[in-house]
């Protein structure tokens, strides 16, 4: 998500709640003296600002976690946009602000995304892979926090509902790509998308703000997906042997590579099909956010962008 709604307010002062994600302590290149720099959250997306001064007595009193009120002049500073803080307190009660109103969200309609999902659900002929992907996507707590996780942290999809946008995203372009060969299994294809990242509703945690579960940094959300859906199919007593082992290579190998965590590389063509589906929807994602954070009248490009080593050109034709 984007910071659109305070790049229109540049130079102007606000009054607004924000989320503290994180504070960096930084010392002054002039005198060696510290300072604390702040990522404030909030539902559009995250700005930065900064405590010049008195920086024991605000970490104190403050901690990563907070909401808090503050008053300060949109400003931007080498191409990112800064507020400079005149006034900060915490959130009190009668505010009546939570945690959940400063978290980014899906911006389109969520009923949408999860009528499409259904709809994916529904055309799997094969029996057994639609039973377990009904269950495991539409039922109970596991349904309810599929639908809830983010895609992502920072790079792509990173806030609520993202998960279910991007699931659905990959299942119907994986249709799509293998509807046009032959030899290709459709339901297999389906299930696979509509599993891949099943393991993010358990490696992501969305408050106070969304980052890695202790078993997402230790255990990483391909091998939580892998158990989750294994340990389903042990569950079921008549699915076939083949099925579990080429969905669960489809899991396992999405992301292409060992150097991008997949445990094995896709060795059949519907995971082939899937890994190159997964990159699109999530790279695609990951540029327009770019595009809304960074794009402006008076530059064509982005800053270099370290993750995927390039800068994005902002022009249409």
């Amino acid at each position: 998500m984007s910071d659109s709604s305070l790049k229109k307010k540049l130079g102007e002062e606000v009054t607004e709640f924000f989320l503290i994600k994180d504070i960096e302590e930084k010392k002054k290149k002039t005198d060696n003296s510290p300072f604390l720099v702040l990522e404030l959250g909030y539902a559009e997306g995250r700005i930065w600002s900064y405590i010049w001064d008195n920086t024991n007595e605000f970490l104190d009193e403050y901690k990563t976690g907070d909401i808090v009120k503050v008053r300060g002049f949109v400003e931007k500073f080498k191409d990112q946009y800064q507020l400079k803080l005149t006034r900060i307190r915490k959130a009190v009660s009668s505010d009546d602000i939570s945690v959940e109103d400063l978290l980014p969200n899906y911006p389109g309609d969520l009923k949408d995304l999860e009528s499409r999902l259904n709809g994916l659900i529904d055309r799997i002929e094969d029996k057994h892979f639609r039973d377990l992907c009904s269950y495991l996507l539409q039922k109970g707590e596991n349904g309810l926090l599929f639908k809830k996780a983010p895609g992502g942290k920072l790079w792509h999809h990173g806030y609520i509902g993202g998960l279910l946008e991007h699931t659905v995203g990959v299942a119907e372009l994986v249709e799509k790509v293998g509807s046009n060969y032959s030899g290709i299994n459709l339901d297999l294809l389906r299930a696979g998308a509509l599993l891949h990242d099943i393991g993010k509703a358990d490696a992501y945690t969305v408050s106070p703000y969304i980052d890695y579960t202790d078993d997402g940094r230790l255990i990483g959300h391909i091998v939580q997906g892998y158990s989750i859906v294994e340990r389903e199919i042990k569950g079921q007593k008549d699915f076939p042997l083949e099925h579990a082992r080429q969905l669960l290579h489809l899991i396992l190998s999405h992301q292409g590579e060992h150097e991008k965590q997949s445990p094995v590389v896709p060795m059949t063509r519907e995971a082939l099909i899937l890994h190159y589906a997964d990159e699109i929807d999530s790279g695609v994602n990951a540029i327009n956010r770019i595009i809304e954070e960074q794009k402006t009248p008076e530059t064509n490009w982005s800053s270099y962008v370290n993750l995927i080593d390039r800068f994005i050109y902002f022009r249409n034709i």
